[in-house]
């Protein structure tokens, strides 16, 4: 497996903590850096350097874009693994045939999944098998954006993916199709990803990401690799202090003129 995870830790140190065990239990060859954007957290560098990957700090609240500039900049695999640190991991997440879509698509940089917030699953989570899960009740994006210019206003728009039209890739086995932008779970392939701009910390760094790679990449949705999203908690207040800034609610807006609607 020739791919790097990058993981930006904050504050939320068991979050971060499942994240990579899950990780590393599924593909124990996977490389895995963490950067540090809050305070330095021995225990979480301790589990990361046990396993082969790396921990570094990074100047507090520098912001998600700067430490994952950073981190791309010392990656040594083909692909890079994009995700949050409150992400779990478990078969579903089809790594391995995300790698070989990419592997045999060269006009694809990069081909997104689908996400799952658990809103009643808050106990640590075990590898699940599907009876359970399908229990778990859960608010779903499907992990389609698309740019839509109707009313002579701009959107970022969600459209269910059952609504898209795919095709079968031979040597994968996932269905896909090319679209604007995926939700922040994506292989890259390195060589072909710009950096990130680094004028906001958190929050639209992701929608700000894909609407950069417009017309210069193509991108890639695929139904059948899932990552599960942990609900927000709020008693993560310091966390929290950061990640809801009133300076970056309206950032996207004021930047390209798009709002979200969500179809």
């Amino acid at each position: 497996m020739d791919i790097t995870a990058i993981i930006v830790s904050f504050g939320r140190r068991k979050y971060t903590i499942d994240c990579i065990n899950s990780l590393h239990r599924l593909y124990p060859k996977i490389k895995i850096l963490v950067g540090e954007n809050g305070k330095p957290d021995k225990k979480i560098k301790k589990i990361v350097e046990s396993i082969g990957g790396g921990y570094i700090v990074y100047p507090f609240d520098s912001g998600v874009p700067y430490v994952r500039n950073n981190l791309f900049k010392i990656t040594k695999t083909k692909y890079v693994l994009i995700g949050d640190n409150d992400f779990y991991y478990d078969q579903e997440a089809n790594l391995d045939k995300l790698e070989t879509f990419l592997d045999h698509h060269s006009e694809f940089s990069i081909i997104g999944g689908r996400t799952k917030i658990f809103l009643n699953y808050s106990s640590k989570i075990p590898i699940i098998g599907r009876k359970i899960r399908n229990k778990i009740k859960a608010l779903e994006f499907q992990g389609y954006f698309g740019f839509d210019k109707s009313d002579n206003k701009h959107y970022f728009q969600i459209i269910k993916s059952t609504n898209l039209k795919y095709r079968k890739c031979i040597y994968s086995n996932l269905s896909y199709c090319q679209v604007d932008m995926v939700t922040n779970f994506w292989l890259g392939r390195l060589k072909d990803l710009p950096l990130y701009t680094e004028d906001q910390k958190i929050y639209y760094e992701h929608p700000d990401y894909m609407y950069s790679l417009k017309n210069k990449i193509k991108i890639a949705f695929t139904p059948e690799a899932l990552v599960w999203h942990k609900k927000q908690n709020y008693f993560y207040w310091r966390y929290n202090k950061y990640r809801f800034r009133k300076n970056e609610e309206d950032f996207i807006e004021k930047k390209y003129g798009y709002k979200y609607k969500i179809i």
